[in-house]
């Protein structure tokens, strides 16, 4: 960047300000007009989950800076707060989230003095879903592109699928021929949940045992953001449409082993089941996926997604029958700043976190979850 760019980005930042309590009318009323939806994520309740009831926020205020042109908010640049663990060590992480211009006011570098002030009071700052021109602008900004996160899919009613893509009756027989050797390994893989005594069970909200079960799986994963019970609680219990989410623990002869959340929702028009997010050690996670196809096919769903990215996973998948697709959602991090906020992060850590193989990454991570789908809600 030249000396008169970077001259010219300073006074930009200078017009970047923290969210504020008396910030939120006007504020809400920018999200209403500019987010596609607004009928969601512009009411109070979710805000106030968002941005005010994170437990792992650093400080009173919400992690989301605003940019006002002559009196009137015309940006927006949102955070999550998250603990990521790296190796032994602990970071402030955040995952970037709502970078809103008003369309008039694009391209004159208001996002980039939003981004950049956010960024620099995070030691990593992480983002999924980024598209292609938010990608070339995070790269010049120094930004690290680990690619797109695996998208795996396991059919349940191939035949349905088919149907509604305009495939007729011959689809459906092929629909239902296809299905055939995935349910043999159905079959073979209840069985198993069977013989093992592995058994889903339906929780309201995560205890103690959650936090055991991250004490006991992190060590397993290289990069992984903190999913203890107060995060949890508040990712999925607390989220303001009652009902999207169901939580479960895997239990194994009548001792919790794992965690794990599903959704119901709607792809393709078809009814879809959605694992969100899980965490286990990696000797159970063939066992969690068995159990979680198992209860979607309770629920009637046709195909089974998980966007996912981790050590050992993709083995386990397709195991169970789940095929990869492409995926667009792309993952990418930030590096620290030069300030004096953040602490050291040490080359061997960058070396890591560049490593998308170290990555523990699923629908939970972030907002990606709400891009999936047509509907949330079951």
């Amino acid at each position: 960047m030249t000396m008169q760019g970077s001259a010219f980005l300073k006074r930009l930042a200078a017009g970047v300000t923290r969210y504020r309590l008396e910030d939120r009318d006007a504020l809400l009323a920018f999200r209403r007009s500019i987010i596609e939806d607004a009928r969601t994520r512009s009411t109070p309740e979710f805000f106030e989950w968002q941005f005010e009831q994170n437990l792992v926020a650093r400080d009173a205020s919400p992690q989301l800076w605003i940019y006002r042109k002559d009196g009137r908010i015309v940006g927006q640049q949102g955070g999550v707060p998250v603990e990521l663990k790296v190796g032994d060590r602990r970071f402030r992480g955040s995952w970037a989230i709502d970078l809103h211009v008003e369309s008039a006011f694009r391209l004159r570098g208001i996002g980039v003095a939003l981004s950049e002030t956010y960024v620099s009071g995070n030691d990593i700052t992480m983002a999924l879903g980024i598209t292609d021109d938010a990608r070339k602008a995070f790269l010049r900004a120094g930004w690290i592109d680990l690619g797109a996160v695996p998208l795996f899919v396991r059919p349940l009613r191939t035949g349905r699928m088919l149907g509604t893509r305009g495939h007729g009756a011959l689809g459906k027989c092929a629909g239902f021929l296809a299905d055939i050797p995935l349910r043999c390994v159905e079959t073979a893989a209840r069985a198993g949940l069977v013989l093992r005594s592995f058994r889903l069970q339906g929780i309201d909200r995560f205890d103690e045992l959650a936090d055991r079960i991250w004490e006991r799986a992190a060590e397993h994963y290289p990069a992984i953001c903190r999913r203890d019970r107060a995060h949890l609680n508040w990712r999925y219990a607390d989220f303001p449409l009652e009902g999207t989410y169901r939580c479960f623990y895997l239990l194994r002869h009548e001792t919790v082993v794992g965690l794990v959340v599903l959704r119901m929702g709607a792809r393709h028009g078809v009814p879809a089941g959605y694992v969100v997010d899980y965490l286990c050690e990696p000797q159970w996670t063939t066992a969690l996926f068995a159990a979680c196809v198992q209860r979607f096919r309770q629920w009637g769903a046709s195909a089974v997604y998980c966007l996912h990215d981790g050590p050992w996973v993709a083995r386990s998948l397709r195991r169970l029958g789940f095929v990869r697709r492409e995926s667009t959602t792309r993952l990418m991090f930030r590096p620290p700043t030069a300030n004096g906020e953040s602490k050291p992060v040490g080359k061997e850590v960058i070396a890591l976190l560049s490593d998308s193989r170290n990555w523990f990454v699923t629908m939970g991570d972030s907002d990606a979850d709400g891009a999936m789908t047509e509907g949330r809600a079951c």
